[in-house]
């Protein structure tokens, strides 16, 4: 988000000289749409980025543009080595069990645990969940496929991000 700050800044620096390039830049930003949809912020600040870096250099602004990139690069970098400890990834978690056994209350111990599916059947459950784990949570979860009644556990990555 701070990138995304960041660029806008640049824009609103570049434009805000000049009545004809910001209704330039309206235009231009108008004819780009987005088919995907783009669940992180930094995506978003890395695409709004890439158009206003462009724009700026279309305009004659090449020095802006530069300091500008070298700025955020080093944003990038600093955000990145500074979260990369901390950041939890999501994943798609299948579990099969047995009837009698208490998986379910167990799951609702991890954070950002939410059921996207159950299905019952006459012997197991089949409970799908959307977590966000860390590298202790996978620990936790191998202790829970060696209890009773757990017959299987199913861990996949989400892909294109997470919903939490």
């Amino acid at each position: 988000l701070m990138m995304l700050s960041m660029v806008t800044a640049l824009v609103i620096l570049v434009i805000s000289s000049n009545v004809v390039l910001s209704l330039g830049m309206v235009g231009a930003l108008s004819i780009v749409r987005f088919r995907t949809a783009i669940k992180e912020p930094s995506d978003t600040a890395f695409a709004f980025w890439a158009i206003a870096t462009g724009i700026v250099c279309g305009a004659g602004y090449t020095v802006i543009a530069c300091l500008m990139t070298v700025l955020l690069g080093m944003l990038f970098v600093a955000v990145h080595l500074f979260s990369s400890g901390k950041r939890k990834s999501s994943y798609m978690v299948v579990v099969r069990y047995t009837d009698d056994c208490t998986v379910e209350h167990k799951l609702h111990s991890f954070h950002h645990y939410q059921l996207k599916n159950k299905n019952m059947t006459a012997g197991a459950t089949e409970l799908v969940a959307e977590m966000m784990l860390k590298e202790s949570d996978m620990q936790k979860l191998s202790k829970l496929r060696a209890e009773p009644g757990v017959q299987e556990i199913t861990i996949m990555s989400s892909v294109g991000g997470s919903v939490l």
